[in-house]
């Protein structure tokens, strides 16, 4: 009978202490950043919290680039002006981070000041002064007309559709280099611009070809948006820039999860900027995938290690390609 009534004790107090405990809170998931300027070339990087699933890291374009990324951060860089997210998909849910990304020369216009106007005087006619009658004045020689280059009429282009998005190649056929932009935009039935996306390429040498990848147009959630049709808009000019992918050389092979390629700057002076891109085909040599990477290798005499990602499906699913493509994207100074 007292075992009884101690155990009876017992529950009672355990009920008790039970109305007064609080189960914890599960951790929130969270970005550290919601948004970020940055500059051209400068890296950032933005860390995950309370996830417990995996963490898939994308970007929305390619002003910017992911160089790292971890369960719990992911280190992007910039590379050209404009908006651009970081994405971090747990589960069914995107969480993202904006970046505005601005070109050096626009950071330094913001801080010069601005100048004082100097007020302007009308200059009066000294009446000690004859009239001047215009026998020395010489002559400005004329310049002969300067015969323009349509630079355009030579580029060969050809697109194809993938998963993703659209890959579009183009071979420079002009004497010279080129500087190539390019502009695909998307329609609906009606004729209604839906969206944009741009690539380019600073300096394309003579006789060269590249490969420009663009995103499909999609909503606030990241999702694809059906499209009726798409027209390219090219801007080609003489390129003020040094060609100098002959200077580069690069040596690329299938590794335990990712192309690797192995870049070196053979020539005697220092590089701008070295791009290549990197994309993937199936046995019917039709695109089914796209990556991009910049190596670090500007410097004369130097090497670097970089690597392309495998195309992925929309589970995340790597596609294993049947062949690839290594494309020069940018090798100038």
């Amino acid at each position: 009978m007292r075992n009884r009534k101690t155990l009876s004790v017992f529950i009672v107090f355990a009920l008790v202490l039970s109305l007064f405990y609080v189960m914890p809170a599960s951790a929130k998931v969270k970005l550290n950043l919601k948004s970020k300027a940055l500059i051209v070339g400068k890296t950032a990087t933005v860390k995950i919290s309370g996830a417990k699933k995996t963490v898939k890291w994308s970007v929305s374009n390619s002003h910017i680039r992911i160089t790292k990324k971890t369960k719990t951060y992911a280190k992007v860089k910039a590379l050209s002006k404009g908006t651009s997210y970081l994405n971090a998909k747990v589960g069914n849910k995107i969480y993202k981070c904006k970046f505005s990304v601005k070109d050096i020369k626009e950071t330094d216009e913001e801080q010069k000041p601005t100048p004082t106007p100097i007020p302007y005087e009308t200059p009066k006619p000294d009446p000690t002064k004859e009239p001047d009658s215009g026998d020395d004045i010489v002559p400005v020689p004329t310049k002969e007309p300067i015969e323009e280059i349509n630079a355009s009429e030579k580029i060969v282009s050809d697109y194809q559709e993938y998963e993703k998005g659209i890959v579009g190649f183009y071979t420079n056929n002009n004497e010279f280099p080129v500087s190539l932009e390019v502009k695909i935009v998307y329609y609906n039935s009606s004729g209604d611009i839906l969206d944009y996306s741009t690539d380019w390429n600073n300096c394309l040498g003579a006789g060269k070809r590249t490969a420009f990848n663009f995103s499909f147009p999609t909503d606030e959630n990241y999702d694809y948006v059906p499209y009726s049709s798409y027209k390219a808009f090219l801007e080609v000019e003489k390129s003020s820039w040094d060609d100098d992918s002959s200077n580069i050389k690069y040596n690329a092979n299938v590794g335990a999860s990712s192309i690797m390629c192995e870049v070196s700057n053979m020539g005697t002076k220092d590089l701008y900027s070295i791009c290549l891109a990197c994309v993937y085909y199936d046995k019917n040599n039709k695109v089914i995938g796209y990556d991009y990477s910049y190596p670090d290798c500007e410097k004369a005499g130097t090497s670097n290690i970089i690597s392309f990602y495998l195309p992925y499906d929309e589970n995340y699913d790597t596609i294993i390609p049947s062949s690839y493509q290594i494309f020069e994207k940018g090798i100038y100074s």
